[in-house]
């Protein structure tokens, strides 16, 4: 995978909050859904373990 598509993930995925797909739509196909999930979650890791912002988990259901 080229550095310059890699480094467009990460930069959806560490300054958006676009889903995988989402992301995946924005990069016109040049990167496989895996690829994408891939980057993404090591990209959200990574910033998350460094102190940026970290979304609250969504529950699944209210009672």
């Amino acid at each position: 995978m080229p550095q310059r598509v890699v480094s467009e993930i990460e930069a959806l995925a560490t300054s958006t909050d676009l889903s995988i797909r989402a992301i995946r739509k924005k990069m016109a196909g040049r990167a496989s859904r895996g690829i994408v999930g891939e980057v993404t979650k090591r990209a959200r890791a990574n910033t998350a373990a460094a102190g940026g912002a970290v979304q609250a988990a969504k529950p699944c259901f209210v009672k």
